[in-house]
């Protein structure tokens, strides 16, 4: 059975062994383990934990594939890493499980080393600089307007151009396959005025070349650039704003940066509202236990918001009261056999949601004080009982044990009497008195 629920789930081996092993973690394993932090973790580390793993095994990033009976298990794992995270970045629920696994509450927590990225498998290729280390321009190259004599030779001869360092004095470069001149060249000179128009044959390759044309002026590539642009434009006059400067390509790369930030803020506007309508639906249906796991998420996406986090805390308030009966019974159970921190922990979750109930809050500080580790605590909530309910005399005897077991002896003996004035007749009255004289 197990192997055909492995082949109907389009998983592969090592996803499949991933989510084996966190469902085993859930079944014996610490919320440390099931998060893979320390025990000494601190905030920061937990959450960075969680955010890590809820990517890992969200039911959103197997979408699309077909996960059988491994779907179950996700949603479980899921959230059982939400409900990880909510007790240990809580300081006093962190501090609640501590004491019920064994752990002292008031040890120092540590930041764990992030778990590092895989390299990329290329390195980037490193942009082109020029000798002084400034990223180089684009060059265009001018374009020349050809003059009249120009365009007539053009057909015939195509002179090289001269090098940028070659002297002014150096003689012309020869064609490929040029003979030597017995002589130096004389300038061309223009033909008589009175000599007849002849009709010239093409230069064989043998033929003297002509002189190479000097480099183009700024002057001349500047006229040359605006010629262009004119034809471009339609023959029309162009003005300064009609040909902006070209700007720097840092420009270019900030507005593209720009428009991604626009369209990354937008979908995530958007993700947060589906979120939102998610959370709404969830609590309409009752669900709160999906609506704060989908409040999780929310609060990660946009930490500051706090209009999320109000929300955030009513959704957990409604969970909790819902949880409340089953809490309830819990704590008592916890209670009877003697998990005393166990209990305070659960009877703490319903006096949240219910504090004006005299018996989570008397409990609460009943079994705060059997555990006796945090008596400040347990004294606080013996008053809130005695708040509640003035007339109960095991309040006040309550706070009175809470005060002698603290080393408050004069704060018990007001204590004890306080009860006595209610019921003189009450053992535990006579017998607190007797320990305090």
């Amino acid at each position: 059975m197990a192997d055909a629920g492995h082949n109907a789930a389009d998983l592969t081996a090592t996803e499949r062994a991933d989510i084996d092993g966190m469902s085993m973690l859930l079944e014996g394993g610490t919320l440390y383990e099931l998060l893979k932090v320390p025990d000494d973790a601190d905030r920061r580390s937990v959450r960075d934990a969680y955010f890590r793993l809820s990517k890992q095994f969200h039911p959103d990033a197997f979408y699309g594939r077909n996960l059988g009976p491994y779907r179950e298990r996700l949603d479980t794992i899921f959230r059982a890493l939400t409900s990880a995270y909510d007790v240990l970045s809580n300081k006093t629920q962190r501090a609640e499980y501590d004491r019920s696994i064994g752990l002292d509450p008031s040890r120092p927590l540590v930041a764990t080393a992030p778990v590092a990225e895989s390299a990329p498998t290329t390195a980037p290729s490193a942009p082109l600089r020029t000798q002084s280390g400034t990223q180089p321009a684009v060059v265009v190259p001018p374009a020349v307007a050809p003059s009249a004599r120009d365009a007539s030779t053009q057909s015939r001869a195509i002179v090289p151009p001269q090098p940028a360092q070659r002297a002014a004095t150096d003689p012309p470069a020869r064609p490929a396959g040029a003979t030597e001149p017995t002589k130096p060249l004389q300038p061309l000179q223009p033909p008589p005025a009175a000599r007849p128009m002849q009709s010239v044959a093409p230069p064989s390759a043998t033929s003297v070349s002509r002189p190479a044309m000097p480099a183009p002026t700024e002057e001349q590539q500047r006229a040359a650039r605006e010629a262009l642009a004119r034809k471009l434009a339609g023959n029309r006059s162009l003005s300064q704003s009609a040909m902006p400067a070209v700007q720097p390509p840092v420009s270019a790369g900030a507005s593209l940066q720009s428009q991604f930030a626009n369209r990354t803020d937008i979908a995530q506007r958007q993700k947060v509202d589906a979120l939102r309508a998610s959370v709404r639906e969830l609590v309409a249906k009752g669900d709160f236990v999906g609506a704060s796991n989908t409040m999780q998420i929310l609060r990660a996406l946009v930490p500051d918001d706090k209009s999320i986090e109000q929300e955030a805390l009513e959704v957990q308030r409604q969970l909790l009261l819902q949880l409340a009966p089953k809490n309830t019974e819990a704590a008592r159970e916890a209670e009877r056999t003697r998990h005393y921190a166990n209990a305070a922990a659960l009877w703490s979750k319903v006096a949240a949601v219910k504090p004006e109930d005299f018996e989570p809050n008397f409990r609460l500080g009943r079994c705060l004080l059997a555990d006796g580790k945090e008596l400040a605590r347990a004294a606080e909530y013996a008053r809130k009982a005695i708040s509640i309910a003035p007339r109960r005399v095991d309040a006040y005897v309550l706070l009175a044990e809470i005060f002698e077991a603290a080393g408050k002896p004069a704060s018990a003996k007001a204590a004890a009497e306080q009860a006595a004035k209610l019921d003189p007749t009450a053992l535990a009255v006579k017998d607190l008195l007797a320990r305090l004289r």
